[in-house]
């Protein structure tokens, strides 16, 4: 690849000395960087809306001439065709290149700058029939250097994409390179070509092929800019007619390109992928626009062998429903349909039209995020009890919060949406809406870009914390979400399920198992009397290990997730606050004060005559042990709840939640049976109090008043009682 690195590289620099007067440099600037917007023509071609002269002319005949012709974007791909017309075969073109640099061009081009390293170019090779897309990183060949984008890049449109070169009676050459391209390429590192303001292309042309294959130094070589909404304008103005060009089918899906032959050949059928020679006639144009027919002559056509494309280019796109452009599965059970409208109209706002479809009953949000974050972002949220009860349409809504109250909706005059409704069927829910892509104190929706997108699924119809939620890294222009574009799942996180799962087991065992066994162990000591008291510190601290873990876990897959959001989800603050909670039980439970004297037939200080006021340092420590493990055991049952959630929407499987409130059923009715029985035993117990003898009872109270734990069942007391 000698030849290309020569010539493409001398087609990129672009040089003059920047010096003397400004109109010198002025002057300079426009010779090598002519603007086609200021001087372009009808094109000659059939196929193509418009051509300009990149060299040569019909008055200089024994000069190669190379022209460019191109049709106005329509949404997201170009068509373009480079013609290499040689008066001689040892002046025909072996290659041809067209590249595009890095939009837009600054400055005054000087012989110090290289407009080729950076760039990225389509090159046509006529000895090996081949049309591939190179990166241009460098001078060498190679990597880092000229290099053949891998074949997961090679995107060109094979229906609208050729090399082949003719020989007419006269003996010209003409070689015509045709292609077809993605204005926004699936991969954000590819170069974007503008539809409004100045594009900066390259173009160049090869020596005569070699057996072989093999490219020469360049014949030709230079640079032009482009502006493709300017040249709409003015062919708008002089046919006093619009700017539709490209927005004519705005709201179609793009159809797949039909089979074609080159605009030189005709009275030929369109031919399979094959090598043929056939006769054709071809059109060149003079200087002031007349078309010469050459003569009939012996035609050699090839068929590029270009390397398939991805089969999810927008030409393929094949949307689930019919009025939107591409389908996206978000979720189990969740489906979104959309399209952009007047993308290229300066008439009419740009805009974006969705659909949700979700299996189930519930209120629907879809929203746009700078981070993939909840917090900050917009969203629309249909609500479809207020929908049934008010006819409340779908709103816009600022997301400052987790909270509902944080949820506020955008004042009246922001309210811009159209088409905007929320309908159930008895068991699917729908949410549509068309909202522009750019409106003033608003998250700029770049359809140029990937951008990012939330969404939730509540847990019924009235708006309250989510049952599913998630984001989607895409790219709506490409109608297709491209290698490294989407990132799906219910927090981003689900690049390490492993590890979320490790941390699910661990708070299960510790919140589901280890902490009620502590709980209950407590409230039902008298149950197993000598060795509750163990069974509970065991309990206890098992749970504060499982819970360190868990939460060690969790932090660690967050931060290893494509999009960490620490603490941002209630369950995450939740999980902080258990883990801090419990680490205090387990300390308060070691530094238990020991039971102190006090007088047993002193009156108990109450509030209200219900609530006693603990009068000893170990009396309100038990308060707080045993406030504690309830809010323990209330927040953990409700952390497990949300954690289902969360791991069910990450990895889209289904939730253990049935069989948690299973337990939770089980679990409270054992307790309550007990608590019943230890009620009746009790009961019988003070009906035997009643007949005690009064010296037992006695005996009793002094067991208190000289420091007795009457609770404490561990160790064996000895005292005396004086009788009086």
């Amino acid at each position: 690849m000698k030849g290309l690195i020569r010539g493409l590289a001398l087609a990129g620099i672009l040089s003059t000395y920047v010096a003397g007067f400004p109109s010198k440099i002025r002057r300079r600037a426009q010779d090598l960087l002519p603007d086609a917007s200021s001087s372009f023509q009808s094109s000659t071609e059939s196929e193509f809306d418009h051509m300009f002269v990149l060299s040569g002319s019909d008055s200089a005949p024994t000069a190669p001439k190379l022209t460019f012709h191109w049709n106005d974007p329509v949404r997201n791909t170009f068509k373009g065709r480079l013609i290499h017309r040689a008066p001689k075969a040892e002046s025909d073109s072996g290659w041809l290149g067209f590249a595009a640099y890095d939009t837009p061009f600054k400055g005054v081009p000087t012989a110090d700058m290289d407009l080729m390293v950076g760039s990225q170019a389509i090159i046509g090779q006529v000895a090996t029939n081949s049309v591939s897309k190179y990166v241009l990183a460098g001078k060498r060949e190679g990597p880092g250097g000229v290099e053949r984008m891998e074949e997961s890049f090679q995107s060109l449109i094979p229906t609208g994409t050729s090399i082949h070169q003719f020989t007419g009676d006269d003996g010209h050459v003409t070689t015509i390179l045709t292609f077809e391209k993605l204005l926004m390429e699936n991969d954000s590192a590819e170069i974007m070509i503008e539809t409004k303001g100045k594009n900066t292309f390259l173009y160049a042309a090869g020596p005569p092929a070699e057996a072989g294959g093999g490219l020469g130094f360049h014949v030709l070589r230079g640079g032009f800019t482009l502006d493709f909404q300017e040249i709409m304008d003015q062919v708008a103005v002089k046919t006093g007619g619009t700017t539709t060009a490209t927005t004519s089918t705005a709201n179609e899906p793009v159809p797949a390109p039909a089979p074609e032959t080159t605009a030189t050949t005709t009275g030929e059928a369109p031919k399979e992928a094959s090598v043929a020679q056939e006769p054709a006639t071809t059109t060149t144009t003079s200087e002031n626009g007349a078309s010469t027919v050459d003569a009939s002559s012996t035609t050699t056509t090839t068929t590029p062998a270009v390397g398939a494309p991805p089969s999810d280019v927008p030409s393929a796109c094949t949307p689930e429903d019919p009025s939107y452009l591409h389908t996206e599965t978000l979720t189990n059970g969740l489906k979104m349909h959309y399209k952009l409208n007047n993308l290229f109209s300066d008439t009419a706002a740009s805009s974006v039209s969705v659909k949700l479809e979700y299996s189930g009953l519930a209120w629907l949000g879809f929203g746009f995020s700078t981070d993939g974050k909840m917090i900050d972002s917009e969203a629309v949220i249909g609500r479809p009890d207020l929908a049934a009860a008010d006819e409340e349409k779908p709103l816009k809504y600022n997301l400052k919060g987790k909270g509902t109250t944080a949820v506020i909706p955008m004042e009246e005059a922001r309210q811009t949406l159209t088409d905007a409704l929320i309908t159930q069927d008895g068991t699917n829910t729908v949410m549509t809406f068309t909202k522009i892509l750019e409106e003033e104190g608003e998250h700029t929706i770049d359809p140029a870009v990937p951008i990012h997108f939330i969404y939730a699924i509540g847990d019924g119809n009235t708006l309250a914390y989510h049952a599913k939620k998630g984001t989607i890294q895409l790219n709506l222009s490409t109608c297709l979400t491209g290698a490294g574009a989407k990132t799906a799942g219910g927090t981003g996180q689900n690049s390490n399920r492993t590890m979320w799962a490790a941390h699910g087991i661990l708070a299960t065992l510790a919140l589901a198992l280890a902490t009620p066994l502590a709980v209950t162990t407590a409230w039902f000591r008298t149950l197993v009397p000598s060795s509750w008291i163990y069974i509970h510190v065991f309990a206890n601290v098992s749970s504060f290990f499982m819970i360190l873990l868990s939460f060690i876990l969790a932090v660690m897959a967050m931060s290893m997730s494509k999009n960490p959001a620490h603490f941002s989800d209630p369950h995450h603050i939740a999980g902080l606050a258990i883990l801090m909670l419990v680490t205090f039980q387990v300390m308060n439970g070691f530094l238990r004060p020991p039971v102190e004297k006090r007088d047993p037939y002193a009156m108990e200080s109450k509030i209200a005559g219900i609530i006693t006021i603990p009068g000893t340092a170990r009396e309100l420590w038990k308060i707080l042990h045993h406030c504690a493990g309830l809010v323990v055991l209330g927040v953990g049952f409700w952390q497990l709840k949300t954690g289902m959630d969360l791991y069910a929407a990450d990895f889209t499987v289904g939730s253990w939640k049935p069989y948690f409130y299973a337990y939770l059923a089980i679990f409270g009715t054992v307790i309550v049976l007990l608590k019943l029985w230890m009620i009746w035993e009790e009961r019988k117990a003070r009906m035997g109090l009643d007949s005690m003898n009064p010296d037992q009872r006695r005996m009793g109270s002094a067991a208190i008043a000289n420091g007795v734990d009457p609770d404490s069942e561990l160790v064996p007391v000895q005292f005396d009682v004086g009788m009086q």
